[in-house]
């Protein structure tokens, strides 16, 4: 029998159980007996499950700044259930030639071009005394002003070239033809969206 939070107590068939809700969890599992002399008895063995919700930690999108540019880094945590005991909330940034830095507060400025992982890491105590860590993770591509303008300008280059693509009859079109429009309109799409990262990375 497996007995829940709630203390309801239902009869288990099998070898598993699949809890629904947080909380403590009592398997009992009983196995009657008959003796030599024609007695009975039984033996009883008990499991003691502790269903939790984990913590997590949500961080902001990977971005694309120039050097110099402030950086948000700010973070969200979730707790998880009650019974479990969280640490100390800890981000550390691992600069372009892997040395680290502990951060404190919700933003930071990059000093060089190169690639920044941002790390927050939260640490937990589950109720058995175990340790857990969650972690959110974002990525900061970090160039120089005329390097990102230069990859603006390539992306906005190729958009205008296929706008004018898409600008053509397409009357009389085979199969194959109709495919390759298609294409050039959803890369078109693709590159709009860059263009609208980058917007919002120089923001």
């Amino acid at each position: 029998t497996v007995t829940t939070p709630t203390g309801t107590t239902t009869t288990l068939t099998g070898t598993s159980y699949t809890p629904t809700t947080p909380g403590t969890y009592t398997v009992t599992t009983t196995m009657p007996y008959t003796n030599l002399d024609g007695s009975t008895g039984t033996v009883t063995a008990k499991q003691i499950i502790t269903v939790i919700i984990e913590p997590t930690v949500s961080v902001p999108a990977n971005q694309i700044v120039t050097v110099g540019s402030s950086v948000d880094i700010t973070s969200v945590v979730t707790p998880g259930t009650d019974n479990i005991t969280l640490g100390k909330l800890e981000t550390i940034v691992i600069l372009p030639d892997g040395s680290e830095m502990i951060i404190a507060g919700n933003s930071f400025v990059p000093k060089s071009q190169g690639s920044y992982t941002v790390m927050t890491r939260l640490a937990y105590t589950n109720p058995d005394g175990s340790i857990g860590t969650a972690m959110g993770i974002q990525i900061i591509e970090v160039k120089s002003a005329n390097a990102l303008a230069e990859v603006r300008a390539t992306a906005t280059s190729q958009r205008e070239g296929l706008q004018s693509q898409t600008s053509l009859p397409m009357t009389g079109m085979g199969t194959n033809d109709g495919l390759l429009a298609l294409g050039v309109i959803t890369t078109l799409f693709g590159l709009l969206v860059i263009d609208q990262y980058f917007d919002k990375s120089n923001q």
